[in-house]
């Protein structure tokens, strides 16, 4: 086992490009290797109106069916104690020198962080509560990320019967009460965030994507009459998902008249999204959503919206092309409807 370990006395922004950035401040980085595996390690601390922003949104992957049991009662007078770990395959290689590098904004997006421990010093005793993350296995962990979601949930379970068998051997009690709390969990594992089931989504269908922020992914899509930029855009708190395609074309400001009277001619009778134009510089972006307030986003309503979004875009991009050539705008719809 090899450990290093640096004090910090700063303050560290999350999610430093997200709606709601999240100071925290920094206590202690480090990195642990067991037989070669590492381990990076971050301890914050944040006050009470800080930590119900990352429960509630469920920052550093901190779902509730990933929660242990709460010990004691948090107080509202003093800081709590948050133990970090980067997820495993976002470790850089070689790990620097200068651990303070991997407090750079590449790093420091809460989702790429997993809660191991929440607690208080109260009294000389610890308060507060232990994750899944922290019983798992390193090991079975980090291949668990490389494998992907349902992988995560296998290893989930497998904790979930080790501890089941251990309480055979337990007194009423503590454990008990544990066990109580991982039931709860197996009830709510439908309970996914937004974002996993769209990656998980992309992944299947072999969409490369860029993670250029926190609830928000940046995609290409080649049709059959050209090809563009994608976003799909995820609204965690809201229950939202967007997605955009981006037109390959600008329009100029000359035929921004007429190509927002094509547009209003193509949005009449759309069922699913609509086309949209931004007047100060001409960009066109098609847009479908979906809103999920107490349901759930499914990877079949992903593939609905993104499809259906993919598919207007590309039936419809030569009718924008020939306005921008000249093509009056009846001609134009007729071409393409």
């Amino acid at each position: 086992m090899s450990d290093r370990n640096l004090e910090l006395n700063q303050e560290i922004i999350f999610d430093a490009e997200h709606e709601t950035p999240l100071p925290v401040q920094g206590v202690e980085i480090g990195v642990n290797s067991d037989e070669g595996l590492p381990e990076v390690s971050l301890k914050v601390a944040v006050d009470g109106p800080s930590y119900e922003e990352i429960e509630g949104k469920n920052r550093f992957n901190l779902e509730k069916r990933w929660r242990g049991e709460m010990t004691g009662e948090f107080l509202s007078d003093r800081p709590l104690y948050l133990e970090l770990m980067l997820q495993p395959d976002r470790i850089p290689d070689p790990i620097p020198e200068d651990l303070r590098i991997i407090l750079s904004p590449e790093y420091l997006q809460s989702e790429l962080w997993l809660a191991l421990s929440i607690y208080q010093e109260v009294n000389g005793e610890r308060v507060g509560y232990d994750t899944f993350w922290k019983r798992a296995n390193l090991t079975e962990l980090t291949q668990a990320f490389q494998m992907g979601a349902q992988a995560l949930e296998t290893l989930f379970n497998v904790v979930q019967e080790g501890l089941e068998g251990a309480l055979s051997e337990a007194k009423e009690g503590k454990f008990t009460q544990f066990m109580r709390q991982l039931e709860e969990w197996t009830e709510e594992e439908d309970e996914r965030s937004l974002e996993s089931v769209v990656r998980e989504f992309f992944h299947e269908d072999d969409w490369e994507f860029i993670q250029l922020k926190s609830g928000l992914l940046q995609l290409a899509f080649q049709g059959d009459n050209g090809r563009w930029r994608c976003y799909a855009r995820i609204h965690e708190a809201d229950k939202q998902f967007i997605f955009y395609s981006i037109c390959p074309v600008a329009v100029g400001e000359e035929y921004r008249g007429l190509m927002a009277e094509f547009l209003t001619k193509a949005n009449y009778g759309m069922i699913l999204g609509n086309f949209e134009l931004d007047f100060t510089d001409g960009e066109i972006r098609y847009k479908t959503s979906i809103d999920v307030e107490n349901d759930r986003l499914s990877l079949a309503l992903v593939r609905s919206l993104v499809y259906a979004n993919v598919t207007i875009v590309d039936r419809y991009l030569p009718g924008i092309v020939s306005v921008l050539e000249g093509s009056p705008v009846s001609d134009a719809i007729e071409r393409v409807e």
